[in-house]
């Protein structure tokens, strides 16, 4: 369902619930911990009357917003929050996590604070889907940065929220395992809700015009009829998709860990694995949407900087970085048509029958193989 820019307002809690809760099925996918989001209210503050919920130090993840709002927001952790995402993210026993919510630092909340900028750079990717699903002028959110402090003085500053700053706080409870629930907040400042509802402004003021103009009268335009290409050298083979897949597919399931999923196709030597089952093909998952997915910091040559977290991209289920839905072709497609998807799918195609059995796959190397039999 998209929405236009004149709803966004009226939408964001709803939104911004949606995002923590995908966030929270991130956290349980990567991490294997349940985390449930319960939605607590909406208020609308000022800056002064923001710095009230936040008594102690704080970690404020930036937003870049393009497209449908356009602008800067904020998702804003308390001490509990930071330290205990913190602690999912490095891996941490729950004794640890409950000491250092309750006696953590704001030196300490520095010392992890790449840790803390990683899951709101995971929080961000959740808001940017679901405003992706639902807003049909949505362009990117692109996460700009974290800062820890104390002094609520340096955070007006820092981001520009004055006393008087008009606000849309969205509040929400996360409950992460047996921990004691922790509170967020995404911090919408009303001037980017102002600035979706301006086009629309320029839109009607076009329609006006536009219904005051004359109607020109339809232009007719003759298109040439398509004929078959007898020269084509794909129609004179005659080769159907069926004659080039490859029926020796590789499968892994959804819940496969990335690490798992890197030593199946090293030891096969194919370039793409099926994700699902052959009653149903769920997406395809290639080396290089697996290597993106782990950390760099693996690599022998950065090795001196790895740190927990980095250990934990192996668990990454395959289900979150595989393509999904697969480019799907029946048997009977012609070679021309095979290479035409190929070209826009970029990859690899999935032949299934009538009934959704996969019956093989097809990459541009299969195609070449069928040219040279």
């Amino acid at each position: 369902m998209n929405i236009c820019k004149t709803d966004i307002r009226n939408e964001i809690f709803r939104f911004a619930k949606d995002a923590f809760e995908a966030f929270c099925v991130d956290i349980e996918t990567m991490f294997g911990i349940e985390v449930r989001c319960q939605p607590r209210e909406q208020q609308s503050l000022t800056g002064e009357n923001l710095k009230k919920h936040f008594r102690t130090f704080c970690a404020v993840n930036t937003i870049e917003a393009h497209g449908a709002i356009d602008g800067s927001f904020y998702l804003m952790l308390d001490p509990e929050a930071l330290f205990t995402l913190a602690g999912i993210f490095v891996v941490l026993p729950d004794n640890k996590i409950l000491e250092n919510r309750k006696s953590g630092t704001e030196r300490q909340a520095f010392e992890i604070s790449s840790v803390i900028e990683d899951a709101g750079n995971l929080l961000a990717g959740a808001f940017d889907r679901v405003f992706r699903e639902n807003v049909e002028t949505h362009r990117h959110f692109l996460p700009a940065g974290t800062f820890i402090s104390s002094q609520w003085r340096d955070i007006q500053q820092k981001f520009d929220i004055k006393e008087d700053a008009a606000l849309t706080v969205c509040f929400y409870e996360l409950t992460a395992g047996n921990l004691p629930p922790f509170s967020c907040c995404a911090v919408f400042p009303e001037t980017i809700f102002a600035k979706a509802a301006e086009p629309e402004r320029v839109g009607q003021a076009d329609s006006v015009q536009a219904q005051s103009e004359p109607l020109q009268p339809p232009q007719q335009t003759v298109e040439a009829a398509a004929t078959p290409d007898s020269n084509n050298i794909f129609s004179i083979l005659g080769l159907k998709a069926v004659d080039v897949m490859n029926n020796d597919v590789k499968w892994c399931r959804p819940d496969c860990p990335v690490e798992k999923a890197i030593e199946q196709m090293r030891q096969t030597g194919v370039e793409y694995l099926l994700v699902g089952s052959k009653r149903k093909t769920q997406g395809v998952v290639a080396m290089s949407d697996l290597s993106s997915a782990v950390s760099i910091y693996l690599q022998p040559m950065f090795a001196k900087w790895k740190r927990p977290l980095d250990e934990a991209t192996l668990k990454i289920k395959v289900q979150c970085v595989m393509s999904s839905p697969a480019g799907t072709i029946p048997p009977e497609t012609t070679f021309e048509v095979v290479v035409e998807k190929l070209v826009r799918q970029n990859g690899c195609l999935v032949v299934v029958d009538a009934g959704g059995k996969t019956l093989g796959t097809i990459t541009a190397k299969d195609c070449l193989a069928g040219l040279l039999v």
